[in-house]
């Protein structure tokens, strides 16, 4: 009889597994954890500070996102959403507002409609 998993003629039923190497510092999920971990702080800023100038619910992220867009476009521009920021008094750095922007806008269009601005407060 021959024994499971041996051909005839292919020798031993030994199977080799394959190495699997632990992610270095920059490596993989290390990184994106650390970059995942900042944009959460960012995130749970920014629902703390729309929650302190009055916007609860839905109706109140409405209202604030109509009061950022300046055109009336139902899109934020870059410069829109820094503006809001600036004037509801949410410091944050150049660089921590383009990362936030950059979550909210998930189509990349470099605006934030109302569903991405939404989906973004939830997350």
């Amino acid at each position: 009889t021959i024994p499971a998993g041996v051909l005839p003629g292919t020798g031993s039923a030994d199977v080799k597994k394959p190495q699997v190497r632990p992610k270095g510092k920059m490596g993989g999920s290390a990184f994106l954890s650390s970059a995942n971990v900042g944009l959460r702080v960012l995130i749970d800023k920014f629902k703390q500070e729309l929650s302190n100038r009055g916007a609860h619910g839905f109706i109140g992220l409405q209202r604030k996102f109509r009061i950022m867009d300046d055109d009336g476009s139902k899109s934020l521009n870059m410069a829109e959403f820094k503006k809001g920021m600036k004037e509801m008094n949410i410091n944050m750095s150049d660089s921590e507002l383009r990362v936030l922007f950059d979550h909210f806008d998930v189509d990349r269009s470099a605006t934030i409609d109302f569903e991405e601005f939404i989906q973004g407060v939830r997350d």
